[in-house]
């Protein structure tokens, strides 16, 4: 699709921008479907110079036992490191982990006695007593050493690497632990970006794995920065060197699970704050897609905010997903931009001598998107009858949208509610409803007519003042029957 046919995404791109660069552990919020996939390809693009990003799928997780979910996250971040163009896996440079793994475990006592040789020469300048009590404390750590063969020490760092070598752990930091930071750290270096971890669809998982995975991720980072202020003010820096971790899903959806999992009376906030202490930075495709038409439908529908809103949701109720929009974004943004809508040039006449409508009005406007996006007249006033009771405002509107259409009203109602117009002066007509005597007056907007356009009529009706009008003005299926009527005008 050319960038030309895709509503711009900008202004959003450039919010989120700010909104990464000032929050090292951000959420990226949108419902399902609602287009953030294609939000975040175009993030990757544009902030392409300044970060390089890796994505995890927690989704393909789900057949996991929850303790295994860490070692997964270590194998696809490896994976996706060891698949990036700006790493070179050499193993004269990496290989040396493991091997000083295995030579300190194997040469341990080597490596004490070629210490002491080294300090036994400096013995020499002092007294021999000292010496003697050396050699005999010497000796009676090597007879202690040789009844347990483990002192303070080793079991003080035994218990420490038994974290260390924790699968699963928090504190785990074995070998391939080590080289992810590594490799990122290289990453790093030769492309002189920062790098990002992308977390998606984390409220598609289970709720075990969501929040093993959360837990995890506010573990990670190091311990001598986990306080309130650095993770308020500060930056704290992540186990596995990643500048910036971002998780991806619906943050309404995430906060629903932990209530259902935890507790409706649990706190949401206090334990989302220990991953990230600022608020999601909210999305929504359908949004941006909605304001683009409303702000392009034609210019006589500016005041018309609800009828605008209408038009709008009903295109999108065309497209089930962003996916369906993504894929009809060229209809759309064709169709508005073009503003060509193919109404009749004839004039509508009607009973009131020498005042005419022009045949390319609002409602006929109106009837060419509906044509276009295969929306019947039923439906669009289905929208209307299902909140007629609960805002009587939008009905009054629409009423007012459809101004001089009303003066076709007498052609296609005859019964008892029928609106009869029966004189016009320059800025009035003369109007009553049904049998009753009782007239009153709407005001009009006039214009002589254009000889060359419309020969035969002297003046043509713009605009008539419906807002004073009767009850009878606002009857939903009478602005159904004009809407049928103007049909007629369109092709």
């Amino acid at each position: 699709m050319e960038k030309t046919n895709i509503i711009p995404i900008d202004d959003k791109l450039n919010l989120f921008a700010e909104y990464l660069a000032n929050n090292d552990r951000a959420i990226l919020s949108a419902r399902f479907g609602d287009g953030k996939t294609f939000f975040l390809e175009e993030l990757k693009k544009s902030l392409s110079e300044e970060y390089h990003f890796l994505t995890l799928y927690p989704v393909l997780y789900q057949v996991a036992d929850n303790k295994d979910i860490f070692e997964y996250i270590k194998r696809d971040i490896l994976i996706q490191l060891l698949m990036s163009g700006d790493i070179v896996l050499d193993d004269n440079k990496y290989s040396y982990i493991e091997s000083i793994e295995g030579f300190l475990s194997t040469n341990f006592n080597k490596i004490i006695n070629d210490a002491i040789s080294v300090v036994a020469p400096l013995l020499t300048f002092v007294p021999k007593e000292m010496i003697d009590m050396l050699q005999k404390n010497i000796s009676r750590f090597r007879e202690y050493h040789s009844k347990i063969d483990k002192s303070q020490s080793d079991t003080i760092e035994d218990y420490i690497n038994s974290f260390t070598n924790q699968t699963g752990g928090i504190y785990e930091f074995d070998p391939i632990s080590r080289l992810i930071w590594d490799l990122l750290s290289d990453l790093k270096k030769q492309t002189n970006k920062k790098v990002v971890l992308v977390v998606e669809d984390l409220d598609r998982i289970d709720p075990a794995h969501i929040f093993r995975i959360m837990n995890i991720l506010s573990a990670h980072w190091e311990m001598n920065d986990y306080s309130e202020t650095k993770l308020s003010f500060g930056s704290v820096s992540n186990k596995y060197n990643f500048d910036k971790v971002l998780l991806v899903c619906h943050y309404q959806n995430i906060k629903n699970i932990f209530h259902h999992f935890y507790g409706r009376d649990t706190d949401f906030t206090g334990y989302i704050h220990k991953y990230s202490p600022v608020l999601p930075f909210e999305y929504s495709l359908k949004t941006l897609v909605r304001d683009w038409i409303i702000d392009h439908l034609p210019s006589d529908f500016t005041t018309y905010e609800y009828v605008k809103q209408t038009i709008a949701d009903l295109i999108l109720s065309r497209y089930w997903s962003s996916e369906g929009i993504l894929t009809n974004l060229r209809h759309i943004t064709t169709f508005f931009t073009k503003n060509v809508y193919r109404v009749s040039t004839n004039i509508i006449s009607f009973h009131l001598r020498n005042y005419n409508l022009e045949s390319n009005n609002r409602v006929t406007k109106l009837l060419c998107i509906l044509k276009e996006f295969q929306i019947t007249i039923d439906f669009f006033f289905n929208q209307y009858k299902s909140i007629h009771i609960i805002d009587k405002r939008h009905i009054a509107e629409l009423s007012e949208f459809i101004g001089p259409c009303w003066l076709l009203h007498p052609y296609i109602d005859k019964g008892e509610d029928v609106i009869h117009f029966d004189a016009c002066a320059k800025d009035t007509i003369d109007c009553r409803i049904g049998n009753s005597s009782m007239y009153f007056n709407i005001n009009v907007v006039t214009v002589l007519s254009d000889n060359n356009r419309f020969p035969k009529a002297n003046y043509i009706i713009k605009e008539i003042d419906v807002s004073r009008a009767p009850q009878g003005f606002n009857d939903v299926d009478a602005m159904k029957r004009i809407f049928e009527k103007c049909k007629e005008y369109i092709y």
